[in-house]
Formats: C-alpha cells, structure tokens, sequence
C-alpha cells in the first residue's frame, strides 16, 4: 500500500473499488459476490421464494457465476448469461459445470418457457432497455414458472444505511461496497415493475424487502386464465 500510505484506509478501500471496476471488473464482481452480506442476501432471497428441486433455472447477468453456482448446488440444473465475455470467461473457469453463454439480456439465445424460474440480481435497475429484457425474461419463463428480480430501492436513507452497516458489523472494503452500491447504484421500485409487466401476461405475485429496506425484491408468475 505504499502509493496510498497515509491516505485514510476508507478512502483507499473507495479508491480500489473504483480502480477495479475500470480495470478489473471481473476481479471486482468475484469479491463483492463473496462477501458474507452479499452472499446472505442472495441466499436468504432464494431460499424464500419456493422453487422445485428439479427445476430449470437460468440466470441474467449472471457474471463471475457465484450466484450460478449457489443455485446449482440447490436445484442441479443452471444456465447463465451476461453479455460481458470476460465475465463469462471467469464463470466457465471457475465452474466448468454450469452451462454460461455471452448473451444479450434483450435478445436471449432461448426457447420460449425454457425455463422454470428465470433470476436476475441487481441487473433490471441498471439497464436502459427494462423493457425488452422483461419481455425477453418472461418469455424463456415457462407459464407455471416465476421471474425473480431483486434491486436497490428508491428512498433507502444515508442514515438508514449507516444504520444497516453497524447492525451487520460490516468494516473495511465490506463496508465500503456496500455504501459504492448504496450512492452509486441505479435504484427502482416495485411500481415501476408493474409499469413494466402491464402490457404482459405476468403479474407480481409477492415483494419483500431485505437490508432493512435497502433491496427490494419481486417474484413475478403467469396470470391465471
């Protein structure tokens, strides 16, 4: 750390965040899905949404494949997509098992209702094109099936968020990426994803909130006939 001795050590962990995501996003999306908060909101996420053992899932933007393999390792079968091809090469490195493709999230490499349980984390809040990968989610969903989204929330508080950090315990560059992602992330809300699914077949069909209201989440089904 000599370059940056003398520099307070939360200004330097804000420093390696920003230079890793320049440089080295793939080395910056491994560590943040290995963080212990991280990994337990996802898994708490998963875990509460029901899911059949043997069902298909496919995950979008789906990066270093920390989360592919999560759900592997619970339900066996597991596709992921991210249209970034060093992410995806990570992925395959790391989990040669999982089938990962480079794919566009508007314009997927899939059959209609492919899937059992379509999943994206932190991905539909950060996109311009909301609508196309919606539609394009829903339509590699099976009719039965379910569309998982999980996002930031619009009007998560800076006090709110100091509040969350010191109940986890959180110090260091674990504390520090979760207040990059908290200013820096695009948030959404529930409404909006309503906007989105009024001109589908599909309808939210429950939401709950995680991080003491910082993430937001939706499980989205086929409307009965």
């Amino acid at each position: 750390m000599g370059l940056f001795k003398g520099l307070p050590m939360n200004y330097f962990y804000r420093l390696q965040i920003f230079y890793l995501s320049i440089f080295q996003p793939s080395k910056l999306f491994e560590r943040i899905n290995r963080l212990p908060w991280y990994q337990g909101l996802l898994h708490e996420w998963i875990a509460d949404v029901e899911i059949a053992p043997q069902s298909r899932l496919l995950e979008i933007g789906s990066a270093t494949g920390v989360l592919s393999e999560y759900l592997f390792s619970q339900y066996e079968v597991t596709s992921g997509v991210d249209n970034a091809p060093k992410m995806i090469a990570k992925a395959k490195e790391n989990y040669p098992h999982i089938d990962f493709q480079v794919a566009d999230a508007s314009s997927l490499p899939f059959k209609d209702e492919a899937f059992s349980v379509v999943v994206a984390s932190s991905l539909i809040n950060l996109v311009e094109e909301r609508q196309e990968i919606l539609n394009e989610m829903l339509r590699v969903c099976k009719r039965d099936g379910k569309v998982l989204l999980l996002f930031p929330l619009e009007g998560f508080s800076d006090d709110a968020l100091l509040q969350v950090s010191s109940d986890l315990g959180l110090k260091g560059f674990s504390q520090m990426a979760l207040k990059m992602w908290h200013k820096m992330a695009k948030k959404m809300s529930v409404a909006t994803v309503e906007d989105l699914l009024k001109e589908s077949d599909f309808e939210i069909l429950s939401t709950k909130e995680y991080l003491s209201g910082m993430v937001g989440t939706v499980v989205i089904g086929g409307i009965d006939e």
